[in-house]
């Protein structure tokens, strides 16, 4: 689960599915319900750290462009 912190000191947080990935040891990270919000690491913390830039961005971007 990814926590995203506001500049408010609100939070929220978002079910996703993590795991490893193919012969090189990859993770990669997908948010459910949020298909366009996947990345992936070459390690675990790697992987956590890019799904909380990835989800804050895909978040602004339906703003941005008002989708539900």
């Amino acid at each position: 689960m990814a926590r995203l912190y506001h500049r408010d000191a609100t939070s929220c947080s978002f079910a996703g599915k993590t795991y490893e990935k193919g012969k090189d040891g990859a993770f990669e990270v997908q948010f459910l319900g949020i298909k366009e919000a996947f990345t992936e690491g070459d390690t675990l913390e790697e992987a956590l750290a890019n799904a909380s830039e990835v989800l804050s961005g895909v978040i602004l971007s339906r703003i941005a462009h008002e989708i539900a």
